[in-house]
């Protein structure tokens, strides 16, 4: 009796020795298993042994799929196997690619916007709000350096749930500390830590979404990102505000009022944080996943930065994304002051309760619109086209504010529409401002979009920084006229950048037959069936 070495398909036990992602084991003719082999060491192909153990047993059941023909696994039918991604691939991302980004953006709307709130009921002046809150942003500004100490692989998840984890813990710091009497230093410390902890929570994500989210669905997490940042600011701004403002009433402290909202905050942040342990995919780590050292990456950064500099044509897009922003970003403060600042001072008096309202809610769902349909214009017509139209919304805010700054009204109703129409121009001014980053990073190739979110940073916390200071001492009606004014700014660079042709131009790629996005191969041209003269 003769014995053949045959490839068993289904799933092994332990005890079977695997052998390239199969085991060998030792059959006689009859198919009867007779011994584990798993030194089985031959130069003939696995495949073809198994063919002629099948052909010599002769037991084949009917509607037994052949070894003849190569069978699909189960974990990639219905999906073309790429090689250029040989790591995991999951199916859709959008179950825990949503909780992701809404825990982030929790975070990052309680360092930004509670605070702004928080300072203000607690009876600091503007300036020195605006002051500290943009000082927060210094992390995001120096994100491009950060980066280098976060390497992408398989601990990029503990170190999103462990940099959650701190930063509920960081919130619930400032909730103690608000109980005590140098609450101010206390409270900016644990900000400082939210802060640098957010930070490397967010390189974490974008290099764990880059592992783990397959490349057909790739595009779109940028804009569900911004979605759910603004969600995020529905939950903060919105409904913790709510809350805040009610336990002020209830308890008649502001401190504790305060701080038991922060400890709230802390304990949403804290279940998000138990429900992405659930649900965040674990990818396997490849041979191909290799450490890169820090020095490689730090010439990286000074290369793309060196090249940026001496590089004519990006100075352009360099002066649109460090401008554009202008307007808005001395708004975006200010304009909440505003609201809550006392009648005496040139504000319209309103409480944590009506805030949440008018801008946590209303004005949430206006700055989706907004973007929304920016996003549509710019596919219908082009980017090109729009742009100058986008960089003239960004005059609606400051004019609102003009009009709400001399009117002082009491109706809850028109605040509530002006804020509504107030953020969807903001919405539909910063669509044009995303898109043109897109663009500049990855069609023009001039800089990397880390780079960008980094000059983003400080074009927005320059302004804020002496927004304060500048309201202060020209009153609330100077200071939106003075917005209104700059305005101009954006439309100008705007302006600058609309000389360039290839704006507005798509990047060719072109799509193969298994629907994977593949620019190096290039279109096979249709066959036309020549004219027949007649």
């Amino acid at each position: 009796m003769r014995y053949f070495p045959i490839i068993i398909r289904e799933p092994p036990s332990k005890k079977y020795t695997n052998i390239n992602g199969r085991h060998a084991v030792m059959i006689d003719t009859t198919g009867n298993m007779l011994q584990e082999n798993p030194l089985v060491t031959t130069d003939v192909p696995s495949s073809a042994l198994a063919i002629q153990s099948e052909r010599m047993s002769g037991d084949r059941q009917p509607g037994q799929p052949s070894l003849h023909q190569p069978q699909t696994p189960k974990n990639l039918q219905g999906r073309a196997a790429n090689p250029a991604f040989p790591q995991r691939t999951y199916k859709s991302p959008w179950r825990w690619i949503s909780v992701l980004f809404l825990t982030k953006g929790v975070i990052s709307a309680v360092m930004m916007y509670a605070a702004l709130v928080l300072f203000k009921r607690m009876g600091v002046n503007n300036s020195s709000i605006t002051f500290f809150t943009a000082w927060l942003m210094l992390p995001l500004v120096l994100r491009p350096i950060l980066t280098i100490f976060v390497q992408p692989g398989r601990r990029n998840k503990t170190v999103i749930l462990l940099s959650e984890i701190l930063a509920a813990l960081s919130v619930a710091g400032v909730a103690y500390s608000l109980e005590g009497e140098s609450w101010l230093e206390g409270a900016l410390f644990f900000f400082w830590s939210i802060s640098i902890i957010d930070i490397f929570n967010d390189i974490a994500t974008d290099k764990y979404c880059v592992k783990t989210v397959a490349y057909q669905y790739k595009a779109s997490v940028r804009t569900y990102k911004l979605l759910f940042y603004r969600l995020a600011m529905l939950v903060v701004l919105g409904i913790l505000m709510m809350i805040g403002g009610n336990l002020e009433v209830i308890t008649r402290s502001v401190s504790s009022s305060w701080s038991i909202t922060f400890y709230l905050a802390s304990g949403i942040i804290l279940l998000l944080v138990l429900v992405q342990a659930i649900l965040l995919p674990r990818f396997r780590s490849t041979n191909r996943e290799r450490k890169v050292p820090m020095a490689d990456m730090f010439y990286a950064f000074l290369n793309t930065n060196a090249d940026l500099i001496r590089t004519p044509r990006s100075w352009p897009g360099g002066l649109f994304l460090a401008l554009f922003l202008v307007p808005l970003a001395l708004l975006s403060r200010i304009s909440i002051l505003f609201f809550l600042d006392l009648g005496s001072s040139g504000g319209l008096s309103l409480s944590p309760q009506e805030l949440g309202l008018t801008q946590g809610t209303i004005g949430v769902f206006g700055t989706i619109a907004g973007f929304v349909a920016g996003e549509k214009l710019i596919r219908r017509f082009g980017q090109k086209k729009m742009l100058l139209f986008m960089a003239a919304a960004s005059t609606i805010p400051g004019l609102i504010y003009i009009h709400l700054s001399y009117a002082l009204p009491d109706n809850l109703s028109w605040i509530s529409l002006c804020s509504f129409v107030q953020q969807v121009a903001f919405g539909f001014s910063f669509c044009g401002y995303y898109h043109f980053m897109i663009y500049y990073c990855e069609v023009k190739q001039f800089s990397t979009y880390s780079l960008c979110k980094g000059l983003t940073a400080l074009a927005i916390m320059i302004p804020v920084m002496v927004s304060g200071s500048m309201q202060q001492t020209m009153g609330y009606r100077m200071f939106f006229i003075f917005v209104t004014i700059s305005s101009l700014i954006t439309m100008i660079v705007s302006l600058i950048v609309m000389a360039d042709h290839d704006l507005g131009m798509k990047k060719r790629s072109f799509v193969d037959k298994n629907g994977w996005n593949n620019p190096r191969r290039e279109p096979t041209p249709k066959s036309v069936a020549p004219k027949q003269k007649l």
